[in-house]
């Protein structure tokens, strides 16, 4: 089970609990631009954005769930969008729940592999998924906790856990649709399954 950081950081005047402590320059009241925090080029933090987006929706899409398109935004943004159905039966809970978490996880992966890892980077990378825990979050019951609680409360370092256990078994499948995703910056749910060989 992971140390949670709990008060290095506020989000929208709101504490953030990240794994990894965020560097104390980086620690304002309003989220800082992705790009300038985490320190990489334009081309490196476009492949993160993609590697990102691409965890979830391959999460999603062996899992069962449709997807109708991934994209990147425009140049000059570090954001991107999986479109996915995600009206889900209660069998599909498990893959949209760790689905919504491995875009942090992959990101977080494919920095260690670049070897472009850092403890703040890492904890940068947390931040900018706080829209994804916050899905992640409304949709466990009892809500998961960050090293608090009781012990037969579930952390949410256990839903991280399964979610790289997940990408285990797709990242040679993300690694290959990642150049594909950083050429044409839009794709199908149906040309995305095709190229890496899901249904």
């Amino acid at each position: 089970m992971s140390v949670w950081h709990h008060d290095n950081l506020t989000v929208d005047g709101i504490p953030y609990t990240t794994r990894y402590p965020v560097p104390r320059h980086l620690r304002t009241g309003q989220t800082t631009a992705a790009e300038d925090a985490l320190g990489l080029t334009e081309d490196q933090m476009l492949a993160s954005t993609a590697v990102h987006e691409l965890g979830h929706a391959l999460v999603w899409l062996a899992g069962g769930l449709h997807i109708s398109h991934i994209s990147l935004v425009p140049e000059g943004s570090s954001t991107g969008l999986v479109k996915a159905h995600l009206h889900h039966t209660d069998a599909e809970t498990r893959p949209l729940v760790l689905g919504a978490a491995a875009g942090e996880r992959a990101s977080d992966r494919w920095l260690r592999e670049t070897g472009l890892w850092t403890p703040g980077r890492a904890a940068i990378v947390e931040v900018g998924a706080r829209g994804d825990r916050n899905f992640v979050l409304d949709h466990i019951t009892p809500r998961p906790v960050f090293g608090t609680g009781d012990p037969g409360d579930v952390d949410y370092s256990v839903l991280q856990d399964m979610a790289d256990a997940e990408l285990d078994l797709l990242w040679d499948r993300l690694m290959c649709a990642l150049p594909l995703l950083l050429q044409h910056r839009i794709l199908t749910g149906d040309q995305l399954a095709q190229h890496v060989g899901l249904p």
